[in-house]
């Protein structure tokens, strides 16, 4: 799961004339074998092998291969014409400032910054597939135009992307009213 293998297949799509790419799952460029961390990890042995006091000391520079690998597929995937969605693993972490409760919070298992990167992020609700959870706004972006699109608690559906379309093509944004019926909105 290299980084660049990501990139490679986002420009292959687009060259091939797709209308669009959805990447399942995305995660694996970053926590994947082979990917960014595990790239780190193989380089980090490489360098210092088994002495820890060594390996504390080459720690950052274990990391630069496949952060600059990232870095260049975000810039790549930047530059493509072809709308790319990403579906991206998170999982619960819980989070505790000194002398606070703690603080159940949903962490995308992704490059830290990788979500800024994109021009529409939120979470699907972990109870009912599909279904757009924006009840937490720590865990989703999105601009100003993009919010007459998505809803909390919709089902996601071609009418969302064919709004987002529209957006890309300059045309507006026209709200989606769709509500999911009883049988779109069974439990996992």
């Amino acid at each position: 799961f290299r980084p660049m293998r990501f990139a490679e297949a986002a420009e292959d799509a687009e060259n091939a004339g797709y209308d669009a790419l959805l990447i399942d799952s995305f995660t694996l460029e970053w926590r994947g074998i082979g990917g960014v961390l595990d790239w780190e990890d193989t380089e980090l042995k490489r360098l210092a092998g088994d002495d820890f006091a060594k390996r504390e000391r080459m720690k950052q520079m274990a990391r630069i291969p496949g952060r600059m690998a990232h870095k260049a597929i975000v810039f790549s995937f930047l530059q493509r014409r072809i709308p790319i969605i990403f579906a991206i693993r998170g999982e619960e972490t819980i989070k505790q400032e000194p002398g606070q409760k703690p603080e159940k919070t949903f962490k995308a298992q992704c490059s830290p910054s990788f979500p800024f990167e994109i021009t529409v992020s939120f979470r699907l609700a972990t109870e009912a597939k599909g279904i757009i959870d924006l009840s937490d706004p720590k865990s989703w972006k999105m601009e100003k135009d993009h919010s007459a699109i998505f809803h909390d608690g919709e089902q996601i559906s071609e009418a969302h992307g064919a709004a987002l379309a529209a957006w890309a093509r300059g045309e507006g944004t026209a709200p989606i009213t769709t509500e999911p019926s009883p049988e779109d909105r069974y439990q996992t």
